[in-house]
């Protein structure tokens, strides 16, 4: 089950999408809630082409400007309405589920214990909602940059542990991967229903599979016994899916070489 991001088609339409999809061999698309905002698509038409393309749908929530622990109870508020908005959007183009992104520190690591319990009021109100919704959600594993709260498996786990059936993670390789042992958190992180795929640098996330730093030969075991849909990310302008091909073939690279490894054993 190999997705793409629908950020890869920013200024796509939504045939051009799933012509590409289909072109590439790809079986879904993460379909970014604020893409189909700034350009205007139909629910009810993504939902259409896709469909009749045979091609699975998951959405990825709002997450820019929001904050679900911000300080601003404005903003936190906003915050939720905006991912309820995510779950409608969802339910029109009856995807499998909403990526949605945790909350994060107002400034640096100012009043930790109180983000973190914001946090846990926010994830209670959308548990609730996607129960409302009949929609399930997944909590994205962060990058361990300034602000980000939920960076490693185990404040991530413990955010969710009294959470209902309805609520997931989603493990993203360029957020966790880097080191000597790349599988470790996602061993470690439960409830995981998709993986998010590039790769990354110390001073860059999201670049093509196998254009950064990460032991794909070691992970990618792990990866696939997990057995959910694996989303490749990036953000791509062109009109030639460039990243896109970029992902395919770091893949196929990974592909042969495990493939020659086991011959010559």
């Amino acid at each position: 089950m190999l997705y793409s991001s629908s950020t890869l088609f920013w200024g796509r339409s939504i045939l051009e999408m799933a012509k590409a999809l289909e072109t590439y061999h790809l079986t879904g698309i993460e379909f970014w809630y604020e893409q189909a905002q700034y350009f205007n698509l139909s629910p009810k038409e993504i939902a259409d082409v896709f469909s009749s393309y045979s091609q699975a749908r998951t959405v990825h929530a709002a997450s820019w400007d929001l904050n679900l622990s911000s300080i601003n109870r404005g903003v936190r508020q906003q915050s939720l309405e905006e991912i309820e908005k995510s779950l409608h959007f969802a339910k029109l183009l009856q995807a499998d589920d909403v990526t949605i992104h945790p909350g994060r520190h107002s400034s640096i690591s100012l009043l930790d214990d109180w983000h973190r319990e914001q946090m846990l009021y926010s994830v209670e109100a959308i548990d609730q909602l996607a129960q409302q919704y009949e929609m399930p959600v997944s909590f994205e594993l962060m990058e361990p940059i300034r602000k980000e709260m939920y960076t490693t498996p185990t404040q991530l786990n413990a955010l969710l542990e009294a959470c209902s059936d309805w609520v997931y993670t989603t493990y993203d390789v360029a957020h966790s991967s880097l080191g000597e042992e790349p599988e470790r958190a996602l061993i470690q992180l439960e409830r995981v229903n998709k993986i998010h795929m590039s790769d990354a640098t110390p001073l860059a996330f999201h670049v093509p599979v196998g254009q950064g730093e990460i032991q794909w030969s070691r992970l990618m075991p792990y990866i696939l016994n997990k057995k959910v849909p694996l989303i490749l990310e990036g953000f791509d302008v062109s009109e030639d899916e460039q990243f896109l091909r970029a992902h395919l073939a770091g893949l196929r690279h990974l592909e042969q070489t495990s493939e020659r490894r086991e011959q010559s054993v």
